[in-house]
């Protein structure tokens, strides 16, 4: 039985009626074709049916990974304010903090 390939348009010999494509590559590119899938430009030439895998717009390592970045961007910056605060802030006191070396010197 002569049949035409729905992939192709080539004619071909089939044992059974319910056939469609001529060989195994029109069936799984008319799968492709059928779907919305591409080949690779390097199996194009060959016929080899490879579906191209589109890459990840994100991951959810990568948002975690910027989300806490953009976290410590923040606290710094907070930081920073913080400590341009307390030197523009004027107190009543302007003795530092003292420490307990202050107080111990060596007996001589």
């Amino acid at each position: 039985m002569k049949k035409r390939c729905l992939y192709c348009d080539t004619e071909f010999d089939c044992k059974r009626p319910t056939k469609k494509y001529c060989n195994d590559n029109c069936k799984q590119l008319a799968y492709f074709k059928r779907n919305g899938l591409q080949l690779s430009e390097k199996t194009k030439a060959k016929f080899l049916p490879t579906i191209s895998v589109m890459e990840k717009i994100k991951d959810s390592r990568t948002i975690q990974e910027e989300i806490m970045n953009e976290i410590a961007t923040k606290v710094v910056q907070l930081i920073d304010l913080r400590e341009i605060e307390k030197t523009k802030s004027t107190s009543l006191c302007l003795v530092e903090p003292f420490s307990i070396k202050s107080f111990t010197s060596p007996l001589d």
